[in-house]
């Protein structure tokens, strides 16, 4: 037999523990056959939510041999289950997997009930008790479950230990993985009823993990939206197609041919993909995540300003007329705070009530409409569904909003526009409150470089409005002073918040760049007006909030060019690379690999650069995600005439105080763009200052290089002769990256010549204990 500190020494060497029961789970023969053929798959989720397991992942290079190891293994328990009908030999009964240490309990047990110690005779039926303690006259000694004294036959003892060893050996590998905005808990509609009031639904709890989405598969491929998932338990390959979009932060959409269909083939299951057109023309079936929400645990949604944003009055209907509130009397809110909606139902046709929703996004759908995505806040929503989907559409002209929702926590079930839908609700805004006679005989005017359409914060003239992401406030400011004690661009303003507070206060304006821009408010804001508003006290700190420009007014170049390589601090194995588009000097990527194997690609980023300036010897650049929603600044010190770099992330409010040279990542020039610069593009001192003219055009005579396009959004991928890398979510990895299975030094690893060997010695050493 194998002894247990072999045992032992062999898993720890090859496994990773991610994640076990407190106490200690038994591992009993009868469900051991059962979750070697059933278990979905061979060895459990490193999410799984059965916590009946002890949860291992492949975290050494040296599994590869043993994934051949899956074939012989069914053999091999034919083999014992045969064995054990001739000769009924005992099967470890109480063979104890403890965290981390395979032994008993540090703590005493108690004693079991007495019982005859008995063996059982070959041949004979009557069901073998062992305990796991052992009597010695009068003491009785905790015992050891692998050096249990009880007899039994080495072959089978062998066997069945090396079927439990091959068990946690089996690896599962993936070869895509899910961006870590994808991954989390979420809850989906499975079933909705018809009831009063609206309709009774219930969910079921989806998990996407970091490379599979059970109970659906493991992530095969992956392009753009589509992906392939692969699920292996049930015998034979199932194998579907998924169109995933992330529609915000706490909202999946997917699109499928159907869950009640799958293929063995994986071209099969490409030609099933969903193209963009499909899907708006809703030729697949909708699928709809919603992240799930527990207070006070991990499980929150993304705080998301609300796109409905004041206080209305509103008329109402639902189900065709049979309910109404038809005088205006109804009020709907963002207030107190921007990331809700409060609705007070008033004399309508049914009882008054009051209704809590918490916005979990929106985003663009047909014809000027726009989706929007809430839940429910009350324990128990009745007859209503928790989660809601709906249509709305605002009225530049008279600030009406309208909004339909559908009949359950679809996005499709009675719901056509925002004015037709199962409940339909036209928002009336309150009259604004006439503006003070000083703010409305003012004559100032924001900078001519400010006016326009910023990331959170739009300018137009002499007023301004900014949507506070961390106050969630919706902020309407106008232009009284411009303050002229001081160089700086200071203003003092009156300004007004979504729910109807007034007060003074001071706005100080930085133009960084042609297309970035940061400012700050006041840290005391005042009821009535003082000139004492900007003075240098009101701005203690460098809390900065930068501000990107949606429309781009000049090309701005990336601080570097060409190709950089370094390690990720604080991880083993991880190398960044940093590279800028030759032909288009605003472009940046940035991919996190395997150092060794460096085709195997982790994650994959993609950049516009509008702008950079040094402040304090640091360098600043902002940037756009193209593959992306979102904005990014980095902070960095470019030295020895560019050939070498600190970079690091800055957050979306460009973070001072932090220096690239101690927390930042170091980069080295690996190659240079050929001649699509100026000669002192990378000067000795950092390149503090940003591009302000166009790129220079292309010198004569050298061809031009291919523009690397953004992610790809064809449907049909899989035709192309090259698959691009996949990506992984770089901030989850702590261990040591899988190498790549096609590269040439882990060949060996396909070959079955190890894992034969290992059955022949199995078997000659079986039948030489017979």
């Amino acid at each position: 037999m194998i002894p247990g500190g072999v045992l032992k020494g062999l898993i720890n060497f090859r496994f990773r523990v991610i994640r076990f029961k407190t106490e200690a789970y038994v591992l009993d023969p009868e469900n051991f056959w059962r979750r070697m053929f059933l278990a979905s798959p061979y060895i459990p989720s490193r999410k799984s939510h059965n916590k009946n397991f002890i949860v291992f992942h492949a975290n050494d290079s040296g599994l590869r041999p043993f994934k051949a190891l899956t074939f012989f293994s069914n053999l091999l328990v034919i083999y014992a289950l045969i064995k054990s009908l001739f000769h009924q030999a005992p099967t470890p009964k109480n063979l104890v997997f403890t965290p981390r240490e395979f032994s008993v309990p540090p703590y005493p047990q108690p004693a079991p009930p007495k019982q005859e110690k008995r063996y059982r005779k070959k041949g004979s039926k009557v069901p073998f008790i062992r305990s796991t303690q052992r009597s010695e006259g009068e003491k009785t000694v905790p015992q050891h479950p692998l050096k249990s004294k009880v007899p039994r036959e080495p072959t089978e003892t062998f066997v069945i230990y090396f079927l439990i060893l091959l068990f946690l050996l089996v690896a599962v590998s993936s070869i895509c993985y899910f961006p870590i905005e994808f991954q989390g808990t979420f809850l989906t509609q499975t079933q909705a009823s018809a009831a009063y009031g609206g309709h009774t639904v219930t969910y079921s709890e989806i998990t996407v993990e970091v490379d599979s989405i059970p109970p659906w598969g493991r992530c095969h491929r992956r392009r753009g939206n589509n992906v392939i998932l692969k699920d292996s338990t049930g015998g034979e390959d199932c194998i579907r197609c998924f169109h995933i979009t992330l529609k915000s932060l706490n909202v999946i959409q997917i699109h499928t041919e159907g869950l009640a269909r799958c293929y063995t083939n994986e071209e099969a299951a490409r030609a099933t993909c969903p193209d963009e057109r499909a899907v708006l023309e809703r030729r697949f079936k909708e699928i709809l995540l919603f992240r799930k929400h527990e207070p006070g645990t991990m499980m929150t949604v993304e705080d998301l300003f609300c796109p409905i944003s004041g206080r209305f009055r509103f008329t109402y209907t639902a189900n065709h007329g049979e309910f109404q509130c038809e005088q205006p009397f109804s009020e709907l809110s963002n207030c107190p705070n921007g990331n809700g909606l409060n609705v007070r139902f008033r004399q309508c046709a049914f009882p008054d009530m009051s209704i809590s929703f918490l916005c979990l996004g929106d985003w663009a759908g047909l014809n000027g409409d726009r989706y929007i995505a809430l839940m429910d806040l009350r324990d128990e929503p009745q007859a209503r569904p928790k989660y809601r989907c709906g249509l709305y559409r605002k009225d530049k002209t008279t600030g009406r909003v309208f909004v339909s929702l559908a009949s359950d926590s679809t996005c499709i079930n009675q719901l056509t526009s925002a004015t037709v839908g199962y409940e339909s609700l036209v928002l009336n805004p309150l009259p604004d409150r006439s503006l003070p006679a000083q703010v409305e005989a003012a004559h100032c005017r924001f900078p001519e470089w400010s006016q326009g359409q910023w990331e959170h914060l739009a300018v137009n003239g002499n007023s301004f409005q900014f949507r506070d992401h961390t106050l969630f406030q919706d902020i309407t400011g106008r232009c009284i002073l411009r303050e002229n004690t001081t160089p700086n661009d200071r203003f003092i303003v009156y300004t007004v918040t979504q729910c109807g507070e007034e007060s003074y206060n001071c706005i100080w304006l930085q133009r960084r760049a042609p297309n970035v821009m940061e400012f700050q408010l006041g840290v005391e804001s005042s009821d009535h007006y003082s000139e004492s508003l900007c003075h240098d006290q009101q701005f203690p700190g460098e809390a900065w909030i930068t501000e990107g420009r949606l429309h781009k007014i000049q090309v701005a170049a990336c601080p570097i060019m060409g190709d950089y390589t370094g390690e990720v601090p604080g991880t083993h194995g991880l190398c960044a690379k940093v590279s800028s588009d030759c032909n288009n000097p605003d472009i940046m990527f940035y991919t996190v690999s395997n150092c060794e194997e460096r085709g195997h690609v982790y994650e994959e980023r993609e950049y516009r650069c509008l702008g950079s300036w040094e402040e304090d010897g640091v360098l600043f650049t902002y940037t756009q995600r193209r593959d992306m929603d979102g904005f990014q600044c980095f902070s960095g010190k470019v030295l020895r005439n560019g050939e070498e770099a600190f970079i690091k992330e800055a957050g979306d409010s460009c973070i001072r105080g932090e220096d690239p040279l101690i927390y930042g990542m170091k980069i080295l020039k690996q190659s240079s763009c050929p001649q699509l610069a100026p000669a002192n593009f990378v000067p000795m001192r950092p390149p503090w200052k940003p591009m302000t003219y166009p790129p220079p055009p292309l010198p004569t005579g050298i061809p031009k290089l291919p523009i690397r396009p953004s992610p790809s959004r064809d449907p049909y991928w899989y035709h192309t002769a090259t698959e691009q890398p996949t990506t992984k979510p770089w901030k989850p990895i702590t261990g040591r990256p899988r190498p790549d299975p096609s590269s040439a030094s882990n060949r060996l690893y396909h070959s079955y010549i190890l894992p034969s060997a290992l059955c022949i010695l199995l078997l000659v050493f079986a039948f030489s204990h017979r």
